[in-house]
């Protein structure tokens, strides 16, 4: 550790980057970078660049964020090892290594920050993309008339960004130790947040914004709350969720209800239910390891082409069946699946209960992010090479690893710790010297001035 330390701060004399700021503006720009896929390949190379940038003037973050978060490289892994059964091996290959890079940036933004730090970037950068959709002005067509959709390009993406964004105003406004030009920047992130939602025309953008903000007032809520009212709290919630359980099939027919009758939603989902059934032909027809990453959208089969002609898209790259957990099933069989959802589930434990044990305005945002995207996930596709959700999963998963962060991962500080299980040195004391009087320890004697010559 002390090895390490020194290297550290060897680096950090000889790299005038190495700074706070630059780490944050880097980071900044990576998040930016993620919503411009107007920009075609040259989104993806600056990417790239961006992560370049960041190991150049943090050498150790990568490799420390990689030694405590090496559990979830399972994840970009398996997707560049679904080339071995793919269907499509070269199609699995490419889009598996595009994965890995993505959770490379993701693991080198929440590295190079601290956990306040991080959430002020997610919320910036939100801002900054919102600002850049509303300047742009362009528009949609929608079942309601035109909404805007700006650089994005889609309604729904706009609602994702906006949903994102008023989050983050209220995690920036509400924390006392974020800079006050941040909690400033909050206030009109919230109004133009709830300007996009509501002139959007986005039941699911709006549904998800409510329920962000709930979920944010109830783990914000424990803050107040001592140990014992958190305990009772935490009970109560585990006790409520049995008869939601209970009757979760009249919750979906009541769900589905309103959402014909009051938002005026097609029963099918604009086609989403035709999708699942092909999912699960899919799906049962290699059940166990399924197709390979991507190949069921770009391989070039006769099935294929026929999905793609059907839904009136000429090219598969970013179509998918809007439904995460079912395109796992397909692209990497039910064990795949159930590996996936076992580390980002257990990731989500992590992060909710900081939130609970250790209740703040971060912690709170980041666990209500990831149970908003993990009901995303059921209606949408959360897991594409370099998209911005993809991100913002990689981003909560590892900063929910890593845990509370106050500062970088890699300070010096931190790695003056010892580890655990080892044995601290012994520290050696001098000898008190006794006083021959009273056998007390007393001073030590001055030293004798030098005879002058």
């Amino acid at each position: 550790m002390a090895l390490i330390s020194r290297i550290r701060s060897e680096l950090s004399a000889r790299n005038p980057l190495d700074a706070p700021w630059a780490a944050e503006a880097l980071s900044l720009l990576a998040l930016v970078l993620t919503w411009t896929a107007i920009l075609g390949p040259i989104n993806i190379i600056l990417q790239l660049g961006v992560l370049a940038l960041l190991i150049c003037i943090r050498p150790l973050t990568l490799a420390t964020t990689l030694a405590r978060a090496w559990p979830l490289l399972v994840i970009p892994l398996v997707t560049c090892l679904s080339v071995i059964w793919s269907t499509a091996p070269e199609v699995s290959l490419r889009y598996g290594v595009q994965m890995l890079l993505t959770a490379l940036i993701a693991m080198s933004v929440v590295g190079a920050l601290s956990t306040r730090a991080l959430v002020r970037i997610i919320f910036l950068s939100a801002l900054f993309i919102c600002l850049v959709c509303i300047a742009d002005g362009r528009r949609g067509v929608s079942a309601t008339g035109p909404v805007l959709i700006g650089i994005l390009g889609s309604k729904n993406a706009m609602a994702v960004l906006a949903q994102l964004l008023l989050a983050g105003a209220i995690a920036a406004v509400v924390d006392r130790e974020q800079p006050a030009p941040v909690r400033l920047l909050g206030l009109l992130g919230a109004s133009v947040a709830s300007f996009v939602l509501l002139r959007g025309e986005s039941a699911g953008g709006l549904i998800t914004a409510a329920l962000g903000v709930l979920l944010f007032a109830s783990l914000s809520a424990f803050a107040v709350l001592n140990v014992r009212w958190r305990a009772l709290a935490i009970f109560a919630l585990v006790a409520a969720m049995i008869p939601l359980a209970i009757g979760s099939s009249l919750l979906l027919e009541g769900a589905q209800h309103f959402s014909t009758t009051v938002l005026h939603k097609d029963p099918g989902l604009t086609g989403r239910d035709y999708l699942w059934a092909h999912a699960d032909r899919m799906i049962a027809e290699r059940p166990w390891l399924g197709h390979g990453f991507r190949s069921a959208w770009l391989g070039g089969g006769a099935d294929n082409i026929g999905l793609l002609r059907w839904a009136g898209v000429a090219d598969g790259k970013g179509f998918h069946f809007h439904d995460t957990y079912r395109e796992w099933a397909v692209d990497f069989g039910l064990i795949g699946a159930a590996l996936f959802c076992a580390l980002f589930a257990l990731a989500g434990v992590k992060s909710v209960a900081r939130a609970v044990v250790a209740p703040s305005a971060p912690a709170a945002f980041l666990a209500t992010m990831f149970l908003i995207l993990t009901i995303r996930a059921k209606v949408e596709n959360v897991f594409l090479p370099f998209a911005p959700m993809t991100v913002q999963l990689f981003l909560l998963t590892f900063s929910a690893w890593l845990g509370w962060r106050e500062s970088a991962a890699i300070e010096p500080e931190a790695d003056l710790e010892p580890a655990p299980g080892s044995r601290p040195r012994p520290v050696r004391r001098t000898p008190a010297i006794l006083d021959r009087g009273t056998g007390r320890p007393g001073r030590r004697p001055a030293a004798r001035p030098a005879p002058r010559s």
